[in-house]
């Protein structure tokens, strides 16, 4: 199962090699990762990284009328339907567990399904407009206040600009406000006081781009549609080891494709929960600094975490010592082939038990 021979392709061997190292470290095992989880993660990598490998040849036979190769970030990130769907199950298991109790979230659970469009919709706006460029602990206050004061898209549009600023008050940015006051006389006028189910004519709201839309879509319409913030960027980003600047305009067409990809294996009504509990992961364990990585429930899905783990084990080595030797020595005892050649030069195998001679 070990030999590299079967995994010679367009440079597999290292990747191989990464992922065994992992398998077998002792670091690993006293952690309690199983080691059969390991193996399917293994082969399930050599498997994409071959394909990943098949695309980049197709790729380098396509060009644009310049001469330009095209595709090739997207190509190389991509997450496989059967990863997207483990990643999904292991997430919302963790976010029903772990998920904060925010005032948005607590009305999710209080409306009822004839005020779900009109009432959660509202919230679930106000609220991401309230948290961009703004720490949700400092949030919650404002947002429960700002529901005291306008407590339906109908009451924010027929409120004054200045009575809107005064309960704004303290949190900056006040264009938010102001845009968040012109989308409510939208909705109104246009939308019978209900927000949209479709992120096409939720951005045709001001104040609305793509997160925004994103975020009401799923949340309160349970539409499969991705979001990217800062978080999910972080996470994605450590899950695919994505470099470069993220702003650029090729990597956030990336982020926004993986969150795709990776909202497509969500099941059905639990589109919103999951683009939640990605944004939560970024926010309490996978920190710009410090990440948490042993807490992690998606820690086996991501590329950096299994480098970092790595490069750890590297310095726990005694010096003189091979990662080959190590890991050879840390192996628990299995069966292993012997080869070698008879006295007329053909080749012979037999199994021995724990790596001994015979």
């Amino acid at each position: 199962f070990f030999s590299l021979s079967r995994f010679r392709f367009c440079g597999v061997q290292s990747l191989y090699g990464h992922w065994r190292a992992l398998l077998l470290s002792k670091v690993n095992m006293e952690r309690g990762i199983k080691r059969d989880t390991y193996l399917d993660l293994l082969v399930a990598a050599v498997e994409e990284q071959t394909a990943i490998a098949e695309r980049e040849n197709a790729l380098s036979a396509r060009k644009t009328d310049d001469g330009t190769r095209v595709g090739r970030i997207i190509d190389d990130h991509s997450f496989r339907h059967e990863e997207a769907i483990d990643i999904s199950q292991r997430l919302l298991r963790w976010y029903d567990e772990n998920g904060r109790s925010l005032p948005w979230r607590d009305l999710a659970k209080e409306v009822s399904n004839e005020d779900r469009a009109a009432r959660l919709g509202y919230g679930v706006w106000v609220s991401e407009i309230m948290c961009q460029q703004t720490r949700v602990e400092t949030v919650k206050a404002y947002y429960e206040r700002w529901m005291s004061a306008f407590p339906t898209v109908d009451h924010l549009a027929a409120a004054s600009l200045d009575d809107i600023n005064k309960i704004w008050s303290g949190l900056g940015y006040y264009r938010r406000a102001k845009m968040l006051h012109q989308g409510a006389k939208i909705v109104v006028e246009r939308h019978g006081g209900v927000l949209p189910n479709t992120v096409k004519e939720l951005k045709s709201i001001p104040g609305i781009g793509p997160y925004t839309a994103g975020a009401i879509a799923s949340i309160v319409y349970g539409c499969h549609e991705p979001l990217v913030d800062g978080n999910v960027v972080r996470v994605l980003s450590r899950m695919r080891k994505i470099g470069g600047d993220p702003k650029a305009r090729e990597a956030v067409a990336l982020h926004w494709k993986l969150a795709g990809e990776l909202v497509a294996g969500v099941p059905l009504t639990k589109a919103g929960d999951y683009n939640q509990s990605l944004m939560e992961l970024g926010a309490l364990l996978c920190t710009p600094s410090s990440p948490s990585c042993a807490m992690c429930p998606v820690a086996t899905h991501c590329f950096a975490r299994l480098d970092r783990d790595l490069e750890d084990l590297h310095h726990q080595l005694p010096d003189g010592k091979t990662l080959d030797g190590y890991f050879e020595a840390q192996e628990p005892p299995r069966k292993r082939a012997r080869v070698g050649k008879d006295e007329h030069g053909k080749e012979w195998a037999s199994m021995d038990r724990g790596g001994r001679a015979a």
